[in-house]
């Protein structure tokens, strides 16, 4: 008689902490205090840091928040597993068949028509049959394999979080 057994399992991870950077108005203020304390010519001019401040124009006076246009807040797992297990004094058999899926923390960039977000979906099988030909002599067969399906962005994770990082707010808009 044979036992079948199923388990799944569902899981959201998130960054336990993501920096926080300041807006687009108050970076242009500050670099424009910089150049004062120096006594040099203002950066912006202070029509531009208050249209940028209201949101005028957010093509024209952009305010950015790199690390929160590049990243979802949470992201979610999934894994399930089927086995069935049986068999006679003579044959034992065990099939087990799982799946995985993982997305990954980073956006998808709708501007493009390829999908750029980060994401795993794996399928597993495996099979192990056991035949006793004599008292002394076992028959083991045993045939296993795996599907994947990886997608990522052309740079890698590291490199996109530096461009965040370092680039400020006003740059340009995010498309």
């Amino acid at each position: 008689k044979p036992e079948i057994s199923f388990r799944a399992e569902h899981s959201i991870t998130a960054p336990t902490q993501l920096p926080k950077f300041i807006n687009a108005a108050d970076h242009m203020q500050l670099l424009n205090d910089l150049a004062a304390e120096e006594s040099k010519v203002p950066y912006y001019e202070q029509s531009v840091i208050d249209k940028t401040r209201t949101g005028y124009d957010p093509e024209l006076y952009a305010d950015i928040d790199w690390v929160n246009a590049i990243s979802k807040t949470a992201a979610y797992n999934t894994r399930a597993n089927l086995n069935v297990n049986g068999g006679t004094d003579m044959l034992r058999y065990n099939l087990t068949g799982a799946v995985y899926s993982e997305d990954g923390i980073m956006k998808r960039d709708k501007s493009l028509s390829y999908d750029t977000s980060t994401g795993l979906m794996r399928y597993n099988l495996r099979a192990n049959v056991d035949l006793n030909i004599t008292q002394t002599t076992t028959m083991r067969f045993s045939a296993g394999g795996y599907l994947q399906k990886l997608h990522k962005q052309a740079n890698s994770t590291e490199t996109t979080w530096d461009y965040a990082f370092q680039t400020p707010p006003m740059v340009h808009p995010a498309m």
